[in-house]
């Protein structure tokens, strides 16, 4: 199963951690989860919600620790077929409901069994730049940047209006079919 290890950004300057987990603070002490197991991104209307199950906590929180958490997400993709993972620090009103029906055992054992997130949320497949974010760091974890609410639908905003052209996409693509056929992606 492919890991994953969560960072925040609170500048606007966003792109890289500034520090681990989701940046939440609570009295004065940082909470909340570390890293993962990434379960996937599922798709329903206009939004992509990535959704994780908590392997690491700050304090092995027993809060946190084997919970499914889900958070509204965008990606960046860039020409070379990287790519930039972020999710909203804050929860929507759809990501807490996602998490409230993920967190039923009776959901938890569709999971386990291998039944899809898309069938389990009634959700659809997102589109292909999770796959390279997702996929683009080999046997490594993938790094996902937790960027404060207005900044995160800002840059929702900006990647949703770039609209590059067809051949620039299939340059992309391109580039990730090379870099998994050579072995360099899993």
């Amino acid at each position: 199963m492919k890991k994953v290890n969560f960072g925040y950004n609170n500048s606007i300057d966003n792109g890289v951690f500034e520090g681990i987990g989701l940046g939440s603070v609570v009295s004065g002490r940082t909470v909340g989860p570390v890293s993962g197991n990434l379960l996937g991104v599922v798709s329903l209307g206009n939004d992509d919600f990535l959704v994780s199950e908590v392997t690491q906590a700050f304090g092995n929180d027993e809060n946190y620790i084997g919970r499914i958490i889900v958070r509204d997400a965008c990606v960046d993709l860039f020409p070379d077929a990287s790519a930039l993972l972020f999710i909203d620090q804050q929860e929507s009103v759809i990501s807490r409901k996602l998490e409230e029906l993920l967190n039923k055992d009776k959901e938890k054992a569709k999971i386990e069994n291998g039944r899809s997130l898309y069938d389990i949320c009634s959700g659809n497949v997102p589109s292909f730049a999770y796959e390279c974010a997702i996929h683009s760091s080999s046997d490594f974890p993938v790094s996902v940047v937790a960027l404060k609410h207005d900044v995160f639908k800002n840059k929702k905003s900006n990647i949703a209006k770039c609209h590059s052209s067809f051949s620039d996409m299939q340059e992309i693509i391109d580039s990730y079919n090379q870099n998994l056929e050579s072995g360099r992606s899993k």
